[in-house]
């Protein structure tokens, strides 16, 4: 029953709001379709599992969901160029391990790029225990099954907060890996680490730029999908006006991402190689 209610109600703002261009309604009776469409997807949910609607104090599951959703986006942008602003510089100017074995330079990248990103995961992953611990111990665990609301296949959907933060902790793998092989490019471009990071953080804000003058597609727009909590919740779909741009499809572009940048990477590492195979080819 509440279930075709709040359909009703959807199906009514869109066909009657929308189609009459809002004449006669005061600005304040106009619910956004998309509000609707939360609405009906949490409440469908709540009615399923005959859950309450509202969710019972701030303990463990929420504290979770606050903690990474805060650091989603350019704060954990930042810190991850800030980690790795070095990557290869260090490697020029210290002695390390890796300086006196006997492998090639793209093997040594690779070597880099794979101690940091698992340190970084690694990293993520104990901050996020600690949090549950301490949120656990504080004010309990909460209800792990209580619904987030996300934006997949085109349309909002409730999910467990289990299933929530399961995401959550994805789309930050990834974007990990993503900034490190970012930071690892731009060291091989400009061999200088405060270089790295200002450009770094200038790139960031390149998809704000392109939204200004209107360039909204993708290939302009990919450090939008750094705020993973944003794409989650629908808003970079919304605000780039392509509901196709859900999680699934926003985790595949970053791992393609993360291909051609390895392969800029390769190309710009093993350039005076190729360059002396060209010139001993053609002489």
């Amino acid at each position: 029953m509440l279930k075709q209610s709040i359909g009703g109600c959807a199906k009514f703002v869109q066909s009657n709001a929308f189609s009459l261009d809002y004449i006669g309604m005061y600005e304040s009776y106009i619910v956004p379709a998309t509000d609707v469409q939360k609405d009906e997807a949490f409440l469908s949910y709540i009615e399923e599992n005959q859950m309450p609607l509202i969710e019972e104090g701030y303990a463990s599951s929420r504290y979770l969901i606050d903690t990474l959703t805060n650091i989603s986006g350019l704060i954990f942008y930042v810190f991850i160029i800030v980690v790795t602003h070095r990557i290869l510089v260090y490697e020029r100017t210290h002695q390390t391990i890796l300086r006196g074995l006997p492998i090639s330079k793209t093997q040594k990248v690779r070597s880099k790029f794979l101690v940091y990103f698992i340190s970084l995961v690694g990293l993520l992953a104990s901050c996020f225990g600690l949090a549950f611990l301490v949120g656990a111990l504080g004010d309990g665990t909460g209800d792990f099954r209580y619904p987030r609301l996300i934006y997949l296949n085109g349309e909002f959907q409730a999910i467990s907060t289990t299933l929530y933060l399961t995401y959550l902790f994805l789309g930050l793998v990834a974007v990990t890996g993503v900034v490190v092989l970012l930071s690892i490019l731009l060291n091989t471009l400009i061999p200088n680490g405060y270089a790295t990071i200002f450009i770094a953080i200038g790139l960031y804000f390149t998809s704000a730029l392109f939204s200004i003058i209107g360039l909204n597609q993708i290939p302009f727009q990919l450090f939008q999908f750094v705020d993973i909590e944003r794409v989650l919740s629908g808003d970079v779909a919304i605000v780039l006006g392509n509901s196709q741009l859900d999680f699934i499809r926003v985790l595949v572009i970053l791992c393609v991402c993360m291909m051609i940048l390895w392969g800029m990477i390769y190309l710009l590492q093993n350039r005076t190689y190729l360059r002396k195979k060209r010139s001993e080819a053609v002489a």
